[in-house]
């Protein structure tokens, strides 16, 4: 049984984000790519999550085997026409097509963002107050096959799993009240990221 505190951070979101294991290409092998919004929409991807105001559209995808974001500009009547479109269903090939235009201001193979293994390694022998002061949250809980207990937590583009020495006891009340408290004095054995938050696709982390 899973218990997960899902925060929902987008204006307009699709899809499941995933983490891609391909190989982390540099950003200069991402310059080949989609030059548009639409092109970029428009390619097959197991990811696909995207937020937008009326200032930018932000897009997440899985392209050459990385989880990819790229992000353009609006105008009021693109703003008004994507808009239209979500009131209609959402249909992705929808959207696509009124963002053909748009130039992509940037694309980031957010693999290059995430912290190595080692960095996560790090942690090992600490407490979970480390994590929350180092900006994670704790979001929720699982226990696996063989009874051993694993918390979820975020921290701003990427999911990770943690699994500490001690077994926690779980209140009642956890769902409603957090898991900082539950996590603070356990100690760290192993932590992996697993997969993308909603930031993602955030318009709050990129570059304006």
């Amino acid at each position: 049984m899973v218990h997960r505190i899902i925060r929902i951070l987008m204006v307009w979101t699709l899809g499941i984000l995933l983490v891609s294991c391909g190989s982390s290409e540099p950003a200069s092998a991402l310059s080949n790519g989609p030059k548009t919004l639409g092109e970029a929409m428009k390619i097959s991807s197991e990811i696909s999550s995207y937020e937008f105001d009326s200032h930018y559209f932000v897009y997440v995808f899985s392209y050459e085997g990385n989880p990819t974001r790229v992000y353009g500009k609006l105008n009021a009547d693109l703003f008004e026409k994507l808009d239209q479109e979500m009131m209609n269903g959402a249909d992705t090939a929808k959207l696509a097509d009124v963002l053909r235009d748009v130039k992509i201001e940037k694309m980031e193979n957010l693999n290059e963002k995430a912290p190595s293994q080692a960095e996560l390694d790090a942690y090992k022998g600490k407490n979970g107050q480390s994590l929350l002061d180092a900006g994670f949250s704790a979001d929720g809980y699982a226990f696996n096959e063989d009874g051993s207990q694993k918390f979820f937590f975020t921290k701003d583009e990427f999911e990770y799993e943690v699994q500490f020495e001690e077994t926690a006891e779980i209140p009642e009340d956890a769902y409603d009240s957090g898991y900082e408290a539950i996590v603070r004095p356990l100690t760290v054995k192993r932590i992996e990221r697993t997969g993308l938050s909603s930031m993602a696709a955030s318009i709050d982390r990129i570059e304006k």
